[in-house]
């Protein structure tokens, strides 16, 4: 298929003969001349730009296929045009591509050249007037030799050089050289030795060299040389006579000259042939890095035979691995002709020395890139038939096949396989009796459909006569022909490709593949590419995920551009709240559909979008341990609820015992109770009544309980096991070795740290872990001989910079930048996608170690706040962990954690925000006075009455944008969006000021404004994609409106740049979409939104 907007162009690189050849590719990408025109893609695409008048050669695929049907006739898309093929749209929106076996092309300083090889003097020398390499011959000059010992003696002149550079092959001769004759291709040095001419004739992939020898040598020892300069080339003679030529670096195969022939004057009046040929010894003699000999000997008694007809020809010809290909076999030839000017096919009446028919057969090979995975409707394949077999001028039928490969050393015995007979045809040319030379042709549709279903970048063709009648016989150019090469004319479309990026929503956000609609009648999108730019719809269809049973009627949505998402409602009553769903879609182009479907994609229908908010909290910490508890904990009396299995209790008065204890808690499958050390509190004995069995266990953790409480709890009925050590590290060691028995985890923290040493206690009792506490830097020998003694597939995690030097971290280490962001940092590490999250404070220990211990219990994180503000880290993880989480746990009262903080978590819980890709913690980070000074210049900064404003802001962030950029997995969002932000002023005052563009136009609310907000976006998008280019934009356009500005111009104002910001997203999005460079992105996306403001597109309030 074609690539609209990236393609390859193969620059062939023959050598002699064809000459030597070293191909190269060049990769050339495509970028639209005018803006992409978003349909039916929501509200940020409700406008459509207005028409524009296309380029007269239009570069791209929309702009192409516009004017064609527009005027009825094909244009050509110029992006694709190769030197050996050009692509065009048709009025009835298929494509032509019109390809040639050989280059027909060329281009210089980005300009196309037709091919033209004929021979011209110029400055002394002789030049093709445009060859895809460059050929020049020599011009004559020096002491022509008398004879060819004369000639072995005399130094080398370049007789032929093509290419340039590092890929310049030079062929030379011994001795002077005559004024050469022109005639055309063909330079003619005339007695260049006594009694014979030296012939070089240019090709179109590279030249031929002859000696034509016009009588009889006096002397049998008929030799001469032919030295030949190569770079980075080495040269191996082979056993069938032939030479290699491979890279000198890499050792790849580059060419193969074929061992040469030679030939007299008798020919066969029927087949054209010379007859009479025999193979000529040849020699490679090395002469020192990318320079040897080719010591040519005719064959003596060829020469000397009285039946042989002078002229005879000696031909040491070669050819090239190039992108492109074609040769021939015949019966009972030995060597390669795929250097060769033509392609022979039949029987040709003539035989060999054994009696078998001289039969020929050939192989061309097309580069079939544009059609893959086309629809092809019509093929048509041209030949330059100029001699055939048909005296009787009747037609004779040929047939043409798919085969396989064909190569330098394909012979009559080893040909590619003929794999399948696609199209015949009786055409005949080149018969003077019956005719002039011309084209022959072939339908080959089915044969380039072949090709195509199968995605071939190279399609391999054969021709052979269909019969062995001598009639049948013909002679046709091939690609290395400076005229008239083999031509296929292919007209097609493609099918639109299934529907990628499938999305469901609101809010669109999606959690391990599953999308989570808010709404029963949500918006399902999809974007389908089709490789002709057509304009698509796509086909929906639901199904319950549960059932497999279909949902409603097939939904189809409206036409919208190739690439740009298109969407359908469900309607009202289709499906229910909490439903499990599965959509896939299958798109139509207006002429086909994709005969299969997308992949089923999975949607839920949750309703209630919001993010809950629950506060559990009492009247000390006591108490608010004991609600924690009953929140969660069912009565042993009720039927239904979480049954606990133990009780852990730990003192008020120490957060240590109380951090040691969370694990416990978790393991043992209870809750954790706070009662003074010195007597157990009435309210946690109630409490464990309410849940726990008579004969079940109680633990104490540390031993700063006093006998009273083992003997009360004992009095409850229930068993006592003390868990404790000498110090509160000793203890945590008890606990993780005795209590949690075989953690999955283990986190080491600060006994110094609290706060450190509780969420880290949470985040890995949630993973079925244990805490291990230290002394800052040091860890216990007993600790550490038990860590060390853990199987390896135990992780071990140190939190906080305090514990960060006690043991080796096989985990990775956790250190914020304070105790809050490390609680943060701590809880994405164990718990990457929560559906609750938890929040304490920082005033107190009690309500986190109690909030800890459930938190562990449902296995959610517990994040760490101050009493009043919300912290920028709680609001990173609430909000990029927002897709998953759907409540917002508080523990502890308003006092502890304000009404303030608990509602901005909750918010930032329902943002629903999708951030893209996100620098890993830790790296990248910025200081906040990095990030105060990253601002982008506010709307409101300028002169609105008329002067333009320059980049001297040097202000702060809005509130939204600081809180967003301060968490540091975000500092390449924001540094992308500040320096994009620069690139977008400094080109919107290039258009107003510099240019004199919308000359005394405002830049608050203008045109400059409009295209500055569109030009920011675009780049934005371009760098890492509209989503997380929108999550940065709004939050810019929350900054505040200054105090004499009216309420109702702020609101128009913000209504403008939402508006321009979107169409900037959308286009960076399509430029990153179809692969544009970074210097191209600074070119055409700028380009599209100048187009916009002109048009009208895009917003602005005054001019």
């Amino acid at each position: 298929m074609p690539i609209f907007t990236r393609h390859r162009r193969s620059l062939s690189r023959t050598a002699i003969g064809a000459v030597i050849v070293v191909a190269a590719q060049t990769c050339v990408t495509a970028t639209a001349a005018t803006p992409p025109k978003p349909e039916g893609g929501g509200k940020a695409q409700d406008p459509a730009p207005a028409a524009v008048e296309l380029p007269k050669d239009a570069g791209e695929v929309p702009e192409a296929r516009f004017k064609a049907r527009r005027t009825g006739k094909r244009v050509e898309l110029v992006s694709e045009r190769t030197e050996t093929s050009r692509t065009f749209a048709n009025p009835d929106g298929s494509f032509t591509t019109e390809m040639t076996a050989g280059p027909e092309r060329v281009e210089r300083d980005g300009k196309w050249y037709a091919v033209d090889v004929t021979l011209t003097k110029r400055d002394g020398k002789v030049v093709s007037r445009n060859h895809p390499e460059g050929l020049t011959l020599a011009g004559g000059g020096g002491a022509v030799p008398g004879s060819l010992s004369a000639a072995a003696k005399s130094s080398a002149r370049d007789l032929v050089t093509l290419g340039s550079g590092e890929e310049r092959v030079t062929l030379q001769w011994k001795g002077g050289l005559p004024e050469p004759v022109l005639d055309g291709t063909t330079a003619r040095y005339e007695n260049a030795v006594p009694g014979a001419d030296v012939i070089v004739e240019a090709t179109r992939t590279g030249f031929e060299q002859f000696v034509e020898i016009r009588k009889q040598p006096e002397r049998g020892d008929y030799s001469y040389t032919l030295p030949l300069k190569t770079k980075g080339l080495e040269a191996e003679e082979q056993k069938d006579g032939s030479v290699l030529f491979t890279d000198a670096a890499t050792g790849k195969k580059r060419a193969v000259m074929p061992a040469p022939v030679m030939w007299d004057s008798t020919v066969d009046e029927v087949s054209g042939e010379h007859t009479r040929r025999v193979p000529v010894e040849m020699d490679v003699v090395g002469r020192g890095k990318g320079a040897v000999d080719l010591v040519v000997t005719p064959d003596a008694d060829f020469l000397a035979d009285p039946e042989t007809r002078y002229p005879v020809t000696v031909d040491p010809s070669t050819s090239a691995l190039s992108n492109t290909f074609d040769t021939y076999v015949q019966q009972g030839e030995t060597v390669d002709w795929s250097n060769d000017t033509e392609l022979d096919l039949g029987n040709p009446g003539t035989t060999n020395s054994d009696g078998t028919p001289r039969t020929a057969r050939s192989f061309i090979h097309w580069n079939t890139t544009p059609i893959r995975d086309a629809l092809v409707s019509a093929a048509e394949l041209k030949l330059w038939n100029f001699h055939s077999g048909n005296t009787d001028c009747r037609s004779y039928g040929w047939g043409v096949w798919a085969t396989g490969a064909a190569s330098t050393s394909s012979r009559w015995t080893d040909q590619p396989a003929w794999v399948r007979q696609y199209h015949t045809s009786t055409q005949t040319k080149g018969n003077p009796a019956c005719g002039s030379d011309g084209w022959i042709s072939a339908d080959v549709t089915d044969l380039a459909q072949y090709w195509a279903s199968g995605q071939v970048t190279r399609g391999h063709m054969g021709l052979r006569a269909t019969s062995d009648a001598v009639g049948a016989w013909k002679r046709i150019n091939s690609a290395n022909n400076a005229s008239n090469q083999p031509r296929l004319t292919v007209t097609y479309n493609h099918r639109p490709q299934t529907g990628t990026d499938q999305q469901a929503g609101p809010p669109f956000s999606a959690t391990d593949g599953v999308w989570v609609v808010s709404t029963t009648t949500p918006v399902l999108r999809a974007a389908f590419d089709d490789a002709n730019g057509d304009e698509v719809n796509g086909t929906f269809e639901i199904r319950d995920a549960e059932t497999g049973t279909k949902v409603g009627d097939y939904l189809v949505s409206d036409w919208t551009s190739s690439g740009v998402p298109a969407q359908v409602t469900v309607p009202q009553g289709w499906l229910q709240d909490g439903g499990r769903y599965e959509f896939r879609t299958s798109p139509y182009d207006g002429t086909h559909y994709n005969t299969g479907w997308s992949d089923w994609t999975p949607f839920t229908v949750i309703t209630d979008s919001a993010a809950s908010l629950t506060r559990i909290a009492g009247s000390d910490p006591v108490d608010t341990s004991v609600e924690v508890s009953r929140s969660h904990w069912k009565a042993t009396s009720a039927a239904d609820g979480n049954a606990a299995d133990a009780v852990v209790l730990a003192p008020t008065d120490s957060y240590k015992d109380g951090a040691s204890a969370i694990p416990l808690a978790k393991a043992k499958q209870g809750p954790l109770l706070l009662t003074a050390k010195s007597a157990l509190d009435t309210r946690v004995s109630a409490e464990i009544e309410r849940i726990l069995p008579e004969g079940k266990t109680v633990y104490l953790a540390g031993g700063a309980f006093s006998t009273s409480v083992d003997d009360a709890i004992r009095g409850l009925g229930y068993d006592v096991v003390r868990l404790a050590g000498a110090t509160a590290q000793e203890t945590s060691l008890v606990i993780a070795r005795d209590g949690v028995a075989e953690p999955q985890h283990v986190v080491i923290a600060s006994a110094g740290n609290w706060e450190d040493a509780v969420s880290a206690a949470s985040a890995v009792a949630a993973a079925e872990g244990a805490l291990i506490l230290s002394d800052g830097g040091t860890l216990s020998s007993a600790a550490r001989t038990w860590l060390d003694g853990l199987p390896d597939t135990v992780s071990k995690t140190t939190v906080g910079a305090a514990a960060s030097d006690a043991y080796p971290s096989t985990f990775g280490d956790v250190v914020g930048r304070d105790d809050i962001e490390t609680s943060a940092f701590i809880a994405d590490k164990f718990m990457p996608q929560p559906e609750r999250v938890g929040m304490a404070t920082t005033s107190t220990y009690t309500d986190a170690v109690s909030g800890g211990a459930y938190a562990a219990a449902v296995e959610m994180p517990l994040l760490l706040n101050p009493p009043t503000e919300f912290t920028q880290s709680g609001a990173w993880f609430a909000e990029d962990h927002s897709s998953t989480a759907k409540n917002v746990t508080v523990f502890g009262d308003t006092s502890a954690l304000s009404e303030g903080v608990a509602t901005a978590a909750q918010a930032a819980a329902t943002e629903k925000f999708i951030s893209g890709e996100i620098v890993p913690p830790g790296e990248n980070e910025l200081t906040q006075e990095d990030v105060q000074h990253m601002a982008i210049k506010p709307d409101w900064v300028g002169d609105d009455g008329g002067e333009v404003s320059t980049l001297a802001y040097d202000g702060y962030m809005n509130s939204a944008e600081f809180k967003f950029c301060m968490w540091p997995s975000r500092a390449r969002i924001c540094a992308i969006a500040y320096d994009e932000s620069v690139i977008a002023e400094n080109m919107a005052i290039n258009e107003a000021k510099d240019t004199g563009f919308w000359p005394g136009g405002r830049t608050n609310g203008g045109k400059p404004d409009a295209y500055r907000h569109c030009t920011w976006n675009a780049l934005m998008a371009y760098e890492m994609g509209a989503k997380t280019a929108k999550g940065f934009a709004d939050r810019h356009e929350q900054g505040p409106k200054p105090a004499n500005m009216s309420e109702e111009l702020a609101e128009r104002h913000h209504r403008m740049d939402y508006h321009n910001n979107a169409w900037g997203r959308f286009f960076g999005q399509y430029g990153k979409d179809v692969g544009m460079s970074r210097s191209e992105a600074e070119s055409v996306l700028p380009g599209w939104c100048l187009q916009s403001v002109s048009d009208g597109t895009l917003n602005y309030l005054w001019y």
